[in-house]
């Protein structure tokens, strides 16, 4: 339970990064089953600044959202700006060749724009250079302001191809940071109205990921992220190490993970939230999620195809608009075709993890998971660029 409503586990997290979930209103988002929405601390802290934020209300009502709210920590940005910055590496590494990695964050081109030390991390905006220095109890302070339900502690999310050295290095920094972040909150009134989470990291390593779970869960949190940037076979291994010995009480969020195969993967093995801005990101490139697998609706056999995006969808696109619709939206860069598109995307999802949770209630979470999978990867389709 938040101040702002109860969360129903498992879940699924939208994502509005600037305070808006891309192309629709909170409206709309309500409608399609959501119940909870994370926005960027980094982003509300660059624009609009998060003490307008808190002059205007709070975030819940500058962006007019009803429900529960979740801020993350900025912690994210560390990785994409800084180690991860021009090497194409995101919350799944899609390249396994280090060495052409390495070659990429040598382009003088591409500039890191976040550095860390000790104490905090120096940020240079993407939007006009200035400098910023983010510390555990600065992202606290931004997340006091913004005032959403949920806010996470200060971390280090690492690459899957740093070294183990360096992997137990920003796990020594990411412990010292949930321990200001964690004494920063309990010290302030908000505690009583924000619950704060701990986030385990570890990397690929076994030893380091028990021992973040080990070391945060002996913490007073209120619930624990799972973080990090993964390979796709590590996934299920770090999620299991972790889930292991985090308290089984309190809430468990794999972050930034949202895919229909991983999120029977992680509510398996005991996560109960995600959050992941693929339905909509891929939605505005014509990426669908359909029962038989992705499509691309800006591929040429969609033109003439007067079907729904998906028959078996309850959302307002399907019930409303067909394929060739959608593929003449695109064509003719309509911007009601990502609004169509990201409709239909998280509704997909919401109600899939709706299912779920059904499932688990009445004992066939099990035979749900096989006859979805059986359907989804039956047919082989192009998906948008992720």
């Amino acid at each position: 339970m938040t101040p702002h409503g109860e969360i129903k586990t498992p879940a699924f997290v939208t994502v509005g990064t600037k305070g808006t979930v891309k192309a629709l209103t909170p409206e709309h988002v309500a409608t399609l089953g959501a119940q909870v929405t994370l926005a960027n601390t980094y982003h509300l802290y660059l624009q609009p600044g998060d003490e307008l934020v808190r002059d205007a209300g709070g975030l819940h009502k500058f962006m007019n959202w009803q429900g529960p709210l979740m801020t993350d920590s900025g912690g994210f940005q560390v990785f994409s700006l800084g180690t991860a910055y021009g090497k194409g590496i995101g919350k799944i590494l899609k390249t396994y060749d280090p060495q052409l990695l390495l070659a990429e964050s040598n382009d003088p081109d591409k500039p890191k724009l976040a550095s860390i030390d000790n104490d905090g991390v120096s940020f240079k905006s993407h939007i006009d250079g200035s400098m910023h220095y983010i510390t555990p109890e600065k992202s606290m302070e931004i997340q006091h302001n913004l005032g959403a339900d949920i806010i996470f502690a200060f971390d280090e999310c690492t690459s899957p191809l740093d070294s183990n050295y360096y992997q137990r290095e920003a796990l020594g920094r990411t412990h010292r940071w949930a321990e200001r972040s964690l004494a920063y909150h309990k010290g302030k009134e908000n505690s009583e109205r924000q619950a704060l989470f701990g986030i385990v990291q570890g990397g690929r390593s076994e030893d380091l990921r028990k021992e973040s779970a080990d070391f945060l869960a002996k913490m007073d949190f209120d619930g624990y992220g799972i973080g990090g940037s993964f390979e796709k076979a590590d996934m299920t291994t770090a999620i299991l190490w972790s889930n292991e010995i985090l308290p089984e009480s309190k809430p468990r969020h794999l972050l930034g993970i949202g895919e229909p195969e991983d999120l029977f993967m992680g509510v398996e093995n005991g996560v109960d939230l995600f959050d992941c801005v693929a339905p909509t990101r891929m939605a505005r490139n014509g990426g669908l999620y359909t029962e038989t697998g992705k499509i691309n609706i800006t591929n040429a056999e969609f033109v003439h195809d007067f079907n729904p995006i998906d028959s078996s969808c309850d959302c307002y696109t399907c019930t409303h608009y067909t394929r060739s619709y959608i593929s003449h939206l695109f064509k003719a860069k309509e911007m009601l075709a990502a609004t169509l598109c990201s409709i239909h995307n998280l509704r997909f999802i919401i109600s899939l993890v709706d299912k779920m949770r059904e499932a688990i209630h009445h004992d066939t979470f099990f035979e749900l998971k096989e006859k979805f999978l059986k359907t989804y990867n039956k047919k082989s389709a192009l998906a948008a660029p992720q």
